[in-house]
């Protein structure tokens, strides 16, 4: 499960993407170090390495069962049609967002459940819940980063259509809606266990501060990644205790 969602998913979905996106990256300052940007890998290259690494995750996938075959194979075809034309997601407002928010929010931890156990049986869908509007709050930003790149080349992300301050404010929202979903969650012990109460206490006005303060100016991935590591305490404690109960 670590190899397929790990290196051989990544590599599929990112050397797709950059074959892709490379007239746009010419145009972004912050791809300027890009093997395909500078000419040290091919676009056609990079789709080969991309269709291999593809093939690979499906196979690497199949010893953990059909279902979690299938769940592989289907992030694959969404990570293609994420980048390439007919349907290239990441240029269409708000399906970005909810591409990245179901594959990492729903499909991520429901794959790992199905490794470890080979049936969506038991699931625990409200954690879902949680997990897609963390990932979309956390996603949000990222398209602002990309902002002035994207508009000078002519694509229509989320953070182009709304504009700096709707996105960050959506943004907002649904990351307390998220911290505040797994403290109710906490509270009334539905899934995640009552005795991280008062970690959710101390967590949730903290996550909220830092989303607040730190990418509310025009932020880099680097901000994104220590909110996102802030993040990590609650959902460990969530883990641990989860299988502990299970």
């Amino acid at each position: 499960a670590a190899l397929v969602t790990g290196p051989l998913l990544w590599l599929a979905v990112l050397s797709v993407n950059d074959a892709r996106d490379l007239e746009n990256d010419r145009a972004n300052p912050r791809k300027a170090g890009s093997p395909l940007v500078q000419g040290r890998v091919t676009p056609g290259a990079a789709l080969r390495v991309g269709v291999l690494a593809s093939v690979l995750t499906v196979l690497a996938a199949m010893p953990l069962g059909r279902l979690f075959t299938i769940g592989t194979a289907a992030v694959v075809l969404l990570g293609w049609a994420y980048s390439s034309p007919p349907f290239r997601l990441k240029a269409r407002a708000g399906i970005d967002v909810a591409v990245n928010s179901i594959v990492v929010g729903v499909m991520g931890p429901l794959g790992g459940w199905v490794a470890t156990t080979g049936t969506i049986d038991g699931y625990p869908w409200p954690i879902s819940i949680v997990g897609m509007m963390a990932v979309a709050a956390l996603f949000l930003p990222t398209t602002l980063v990309d902002r002035a790149a994207d508009v000078r080349v002519g694509v229509r992300t989320t953070a182009v259509m709304l504009g700096r301050r709707a996105t960050f404010e959506i943004g907002f929202a649904l990351w307390a809606g998220s911290a505040v979903l797994a403290l109710l969650l906490a509270a009334t012990g539905t899934v995640i266990d009552p005795s991280l109460v008062p970690l959710h206490l101390l967590m949730t006005p903290l996550l909220l501060a830092l989303y607040r303060v730190l990418l509310k100016a025009p932020s880099s991935f680097g901000t994104v990644l220590v909110v996102a590591g802030t993040y990590v305490v609650p959902c460990a404690a969530f883990v641990l205790t989860y299988i502990e109960s299970w």
